[in-house]
């Protein structure tokens, strides 16, 4: 009994020792509220540190009344200790890329910022090259409808009047220009009445046919040869023949005509050809060539010597000259006569253009030797004839010479009546002195 009195004494005596609170902060704060309430401190003590704990600073606010604990324990929450991030746990692969995650981000930034501004430039350029392209759009807009509102005012006018064709003069300056035309050659061929004795003509046995379209009765080169032993039937053969050769190299039919050394003109007259060749109605196809002929420059009749002539112009009255140089009358320069020639084919030239542009069709031709049976002669026909010899009698029924062509004329300046074909100049001619029943 006494033995336990004396160790209760010795127990009161020695100081209670109390543990060192920890200095780290308790996991979950009712750990600590336990541990509190374990030291012998009443619930209600408790329950003011939890509302203490729970207003925010996560630890209870100790007081001097709380006696020695309050020399273990300060105002203020212990620091606790930052853990350091522990990658030995990790896999390989994502310890290797752990040091660069933050550079590589940081690239891929800079190279998405650098994309976005090549697009925006990009989008940029795009948005100029629309506005370029609606601008374009806008003023081919109101170019198409400035011609639009200029052929409507075209359309309107055509209506009220017809100026869609050149000029459509009268027949009777047609007709003045012609005849100018075959005075000239008229008077040139005074240049070739040589008394005399003369030398034959340049005769070619190829051209014996177009020699016939002027002298029908002769069948050979020799028959003709003596025909031109008379001064009078040779200056007749100077007139016809030049004609003929215009009416053939100006005045001819589309194949063998060219009106300025284009071949844009030949295809011109191809397709003229080509559409008469179909059947087309002739004043369609006459009023096609009026209109395509309007838009080609008129041919210049050029200077007096006539060497501003086309080439092809001048190798024609070269081909003519030829066959009669022998007869220029002595004291006369060939070539001063020859570009008399090329001056009047010129002109030629000049009204060949003029009736390619009416809307009529004019066309100078040589009567054709008719197939009956006096097959080798030309007979005498009044509709398209007429006597050079006055004083020729009328009962004569055969032709020895075709002086000048025949000017005919088809349809009118309207566009109108091209089934009726109209001579309007015929032909001189000059009758053979024996009578067809002789022959």
């Amino acid at each position: 009994m006494f033995g336990l009195a004396m160790v209760s004494k010795l127990a009161a005596d020695i100081p209670c020792q109390q543990p060192a609170p920890s200095v780290s902060a308790p996991s979950r704060p009712d750990e600590r509220f336990i541990a509190m309430d374990s030291e012998g401190r009443s619930s209600s003590s408790a329950d003011t540190d939890r509302e203490t704990l729970l207003r925010g600073n996560g630890f209870p606010d100790y007081t001097a009344a709380d006696g020695n604990r309050h020399k273990h324990r300060c105002h203020h929450p212990p620091k606790l200790p930052r853990k350091p991030i522990s990658t030995k746990d990790w896999p390989p692969k994502q310890r290797k890329l752990w040091p660069m995650s933050g550079y590589k981000h940081g690239t891929e930034s800079i190279e998405a910022l650098e994309h976005s501004m090549v697009l925006q430039q990009h989008l940029h350029r795009l948005q100029e090259q629309f506005n370029e392209e609606k601008e374009e759009v806008r003023r081919l807009a109101d170019e198409n409808d400035r011609i639009k509102r200029a052929a409507d005012k075209l359309q309107i006018s055509m209506n009220k009047k017809d100026v869609i064709f050149a000029d459509q003069p009268p027949d009777d300056y047609i007709l003045g220009r012609v005849f100018g035309l075959l005075g000239q050659i008229k008077g040139w061929s005074t240049h070739f009445l040589r008394a005399g004795s003369v030398g034959p003509a340049a005769l070619k046995e190829a051209d014996l046919e177009h020699y016939r379209a002027v002298f029908p009765g002769a069948r050979n080169l020799d028959a003709l040869q003596q025909q031109f032993q008379d001064k009078k039937r040779r200056r007749l053969f100077v007139r016809g023949w030049t004609a003929y050769a215009m009416c053939d190299a100006v005045f001819s039919t589309p194949r063998d005509d060219r009106l300025n050394d284009d071949s844009a003109v030949e295809r011109m007259f191809a397709l003229e050809s080509m559409m008469r060749s179909m059947d087309v109605p002739p004043g369609k196809v006459n009023d096609w060539r009026a209109l395509s002929f309007q838009l080609l420059p008129e041919p210049e009749c050029g200077s007096e010597t006539g060497r501003s002539a086309p080439q092809w112009l001048q190798e024609e009255c070269k081909r003519v000259f030829s066959v009669i140089a022998p007869w220029v009358k002595s004291g006369k320069a060939l070539p001063e006569v020859e570009d008399q020639l090329l001056c009047i084919f010129q002109q030629a030239l000049s009204i060949s253009a003029l009736l390619r542009r009416q809307r009529a069709c004019w066309t100078l031709g040589f009567p054709g030797i008719q197939q009956a049976r006096t097959a080798d002669l030309l007979l005498f026909d009044s509709a398209y004839m007429k006597v050079e010899d006055r004083e020729a009698s009328k009962t004569l029924e055969t032709v020895e010479v075709v002086v000048t062509p025949a000017v005919y004329k088809q349809g009118n300046a309207e566009g109108e009546f091209f089934n009726v074909i109209t001579c309007l100049d015929k032909a001189a001619v000059v009758l053979s002195p024996t009578p067809i029943s002789q022959i």
